[in-house]
C-alpha cells in the first residue's frame, strides 16, 4: 500500500493515523490519496456516478461539487479523489436566497441518507467560476440514525455557537434570521424530493454493493479524546472505560478506528494489515448497535413513520440556530409556502398543514 509519503517527495502527508499508519496524503495539490474506499465519495461527487445522476435529476443539489474519484472495490482499498481549488464564498454570502437553499438541501440530503461527523473539516464552503459550492467531503460515517442535524455536527447544540461545526461560516453573515425560511423550505421539500426517488437510489446504491462490501465508519468517541491520551494529556473524561480493541489500536500509537458493514449490526476493527475482527460491544451499551440504520431497511418510506417528528426536530433547530438573539419584537419571515412568525418568548412555523410553535432559545443570561 503506497499511503505514506517517506518514499514520494511529491507527496504531503494529512491528518491522524490509523490502522498501522496509514495516513491521508496529497499529491502536488492534485490529488488526494486516502487509505480507503471512497465509494460513498464517488456516489454523491462524481459525476459519472449512478447515485450522482438521481441526485443530480432532482435540480435541488445543483452545490456539488463535480470531482474525478477513482474506485477500488474491496474491503481495504486504497482511494484517489481529484483536489478541489474554491474561491471565496462573499458572492454567495451576497445573496441569502441561494445561501438558504443549498443550505436546506445539504441538511436535507445528510439527514435523510444519515451522513454524519460533518465538521468544518469536513465539509467545503465556497464557490467555482460563481457556482456556490458546499458538500460534505470526507463521507465515512453513513446509514446513521440522525433526526436532527447537530447530530451530523452540522449545527451547534442548543446555547453553543457554531465553532467547528460544519456550517460554521454561517456564524460570520450578518443577519443570517434571513436565511431561515429559504433553509426551511428547501428543508423539507428535499426531503420529500428525496423520498420519491427512494427507489431510485436504492437501485443507485444497490448496484455499488453489489460490486463490494460497502462500510461505514463508527466513531466510538472524539478523535480529540484519543489525541489526548496518545499524547499523555490527563485533561479528558471516560463516558465508559477503553475496551481492548481501543487500547490495542493506541498502543501501535493510531487513533482507534471502527466500522460496520452497512447490512450488519457487528462493528469491527483492522486487527492485522490485512484482516478485520468483530468486537463485543455489549460493554458499550444498546447505544452502539442502534445508532444507525441497515442498508436493507434505510430507503423505500425511510421517514415514512416518524416523517413529521423528524421534519418538526430539524425545523425547530434550524430556527434556533438562526434566530439572532438579540431580535426583539415581532417579525415575519416568509418564503412561498413557509412562514415564520418571530415573537419575543416563541416562534410559530408553518409550510402547508403542518404547524409548529417552540419557545425560543434567548441565551444564558436572559
Amino acid at each position: 500500500m503506497d499511503i505514506t509519503s517517506d518514499y514520494v517527495p511529491s507527496r504531503t502527508v494529512l491528518g491522524d493515523t490509523h490502522n498501522f499508519g496509514f495516513r491521508v496524503s496529497k499529491e502536488c495539490n492534485k490529488w488526494m490519496h486516502k487509505p480507503r474506499p471512497l465509494t460513498w465519495e464517488h456516489m454523491f461527487l462524481d459525476p459519472r456516478s449512478r447515485l450522482r445522476s438521481t441526485l443530480d435529476s432532482l435540480e435541488m443539489f445543483g452545490f456539488l461539487p463535480e470531482l474525478h474519484i477513482d474506485l477500488e472495490y474491496g474491503f481495504f482499498k486504497n482511494g484517489r479523489a481529484e483536489c478541489l481549488s474554491l474561491n471565496n464564498s462573499s458572492s454567495m454570502e451576497s445573496d441569502p436566497l441561494l445561501i438558504g437553499k443549498s443550505i436546506g438541501s445539504l441538511l436535507a440530503l445528510c439527514i435523510w441518507f444519515g451522513i454524519g461527523d460533518l465538521h468544518d473539516e469536513n465539509l467545503i464552503y465556497g464557490s467555482i467560476d460563481g457556482k456556490p459550492i458546499l458538500a460534505p467531503i470526507d463521507i465515512e460515517c453513513i446509514f446513521e440514525k440522525i433526526p436532527f442535524p447537530s447530530l451530523a455536527y452540522l449545527l451547534p447544540t442548543r446555547g453553543n455557537r457554531f465553532s467547528s461545526t460544519g456550517l460554521s461560516f454561517v456564524d460570520s453573515i450578518e443577519h443570517r434570521e434571513s436565511l431561515m425560511a429559504p433553509i426551511c423550505n428547501s428543508y423539507i421539500k428535499s426531503l420529500l424530493a428525496l423520498e420519491n426517488v427512494s427507489s431510485d437510489i436504492k437501485a443507485a446504491v444497490n448496484w455499488y454493493a453489489a460490486k463490494g462490501k460497502l462500510t461505514s465508519r463508527y466513531l466510538l468517541r472524539s478523535t480529540s479524546t484519543y489525541q489526548k491520551i496518545l499524547t499523555g494529556s490527563h485533561n479528558f473524561n471516560l463516558e465508559f472505560p477503553l475496551i481492548d480493541s481501543e487500547k490495542e489500536q493506541l498502543q501501535r500509537g493510531d487513533i482507534p478506528y471502527f466500522f460496520r458493514f452497512v447490512d450488519s449490526h457487528e462493528l469491527c476493527f483492522w486487527k492485522t494489515v490485512d484482516r478485520f475482527e468483530s468486537i463485543d460491544t455489549r460493554p458499550l451499551g444498546v447505544e452502539a448497535t442502534d445508532s444507525f440504520r441497515l442498508l436493507s431497511s434505510s430507503f423505500g418510506g425511510l421517514l415514512e413513520e416518524n416523517f413529521t417528528n423528524w421534519i418538526k426536530i430539524g425545523l425547530m433547530q434550524i430556527i434556533d440556530r438562526f434566530i439572532e438573539i438579540d431580535i426583539v419584537g415581532s417579525r415575519n419571515y416568509h418564503l412561498e409556502d413557509v412562514s415564520i412568525n418571530l415573537h419575543d418568548d416563541f416562534f410559530d412555523f408553518q409550510y402547508n398543514n403542518l404547524h409548529l410553535r417552540s419557545p425560543r432559545f434567548l441565551g444564558p443570561n436572559k
